[in-house]
């Protein structure tokens, strides 16, 4: 059995520090991992409200899908392999709006500039002032600056 302790440091603090809006983006976000760990792992951090409100989620992969269908394909990966699953319809959709799917080829700098265009409109509309991060998927792919 797990004991949690709590932090002697956080004695006396009446706020917890909330993480500043950002932008992640999964390469080769239609892939295994990305459905079984990588967002059912995010998924977890936003339960634990660990994530920030104006998170900005972006799949990229070749397959030609549609932002909707992504998030499907993402909900069934959270509720098979998620370890905290919540009965609640409205913390999925919560989270989900924060999930957005782009269709483009690594090999092209075309869809590197037009992911650039998604990115910078997601920082406008969600205040993540530039702020991002990327996941590469674990074999050599090329790649491009953003």
């Amino acid at each position: 059995m797990i004991k949690h302790l709590q932090n002697p440091l956080r004695e006396g603090l009446r706020l917890q520090r909330t993480p500043d809006p950002c932008t992640m983006v999964i390469f080769g976000a239609s892939g295994d991992l990305t459905k079984r760990k990588l967002v059912p792992a995010l998924y977890n951090l936003d339960l634990e409200r660990l994530l920030p409100n104006s998170i900005s989620i972006v799949g990229m992969a070749r397959r030609p899908i549609s932002t909707a269908e992504f998030r499907n394909q993402m909900r069934e990966g959270v509720h098979a392999f998620s370890r905290k699953r919540s009965e609640d319809p409205a913390v999925w959709e919560n989270f989900a709006k924060h999930i957005e799917y782009f269709q483009g080829n690594f090999d092209d700098p075309a869809a590197y500039r037009r992911l650039g265009e998604l990115l910078d409109r997601l920082d406008a509309e969600r205040g993540a002032a530039g702020n991002r991060c990327s996941i590469w998927p674990p074999r050599p792919m090329p790649c491009a600056s953003l």
